[in-house]
């Protein structure tokens, strides 16, 4: 499995691309991402959400991008097309390149 150079929280926990596929199930969104089709944008400062795009054409054809909270968060979960992202929080996709 692909390790993302990126942590949840100071514990040493790992974020991987299987963590992010377990957030969109919890809150039951469909995506059957490959592990090259999940990319980690960033994060956010003020949040502390993790800002994911995932490459899901049979479930989201115009690309979808999660707003995932690191452990301590009290963020919310978020999601939006990769058209709406932009105007959300100013990511860009580019794996879904619309």
């Amino acid at each position: 499995m692909r390790r993302l150079p990126c942590k949840f929280s100071d514990n040493g926990t790992v974020v991987t691309v299987q963590t992010f596929r377990d957030a969109l199930a919890a809150h039951n969104v469909k995506c059957d991402a490959a592990d090259d089709g999940i990319k980690a944008l960033g994060q956010e400062n003020v949040r502390k959400r993790y800002v994911v795009e995932f490459l899901c054409p049979a479930q989201h054809p115009n690309g979808l991008v999660a707003f995932i909270p690191s452990i301590g968060s009290t963020a919310p979960f978020e999601v939006s097309d990769c058209a709406g992202a932009p105007k959300k929080s100013g990511a860009v996709c580019v794996l879904n390149k619309r």
